[in-house]
């Protein structure tokens, strides 16, 4: 869902000229359909799929991380900057 809000936020064309932006709407839609076949077929080469989706969400957590430390940095930037104007 977040990634549905974000691209309707941002605009299709910005959304997606992020990189982490596109692994992060990848991943989740990744987890999304292989979560769908797990839960609708029983389909015996699936038996791993948990792991992946584990591993996908892991990768999710770290985008979101980092996501969460750019918006730090900006912030202290944004304090420094006026620092350097005031100063």
């Amino acid at each position: 869902m977040d990634s549905y809000f974000s691209i309707l936020y941002y605009r299709r064309q910005h959304y997606f000229s992020d990189l982490l932006n596109i692994l992060d709407t990848a991943i989740t839609v990744i987890i999304l359909l292989v979560d769908v076949i797990y839960i609708f077929f029983d389909i015996k080469f699936l038996k791993d799929v948990p792991r992946w989706t584990r591993l996908f969400r892991l990768l999710r957590l770290i985008i979101l991380i980092r996501v969460f430390h750019l918006a730090h940095l900006k912030r202290q930037l944004g304090k420094l900057i006026r620092r350097l104007v005031s100063g």
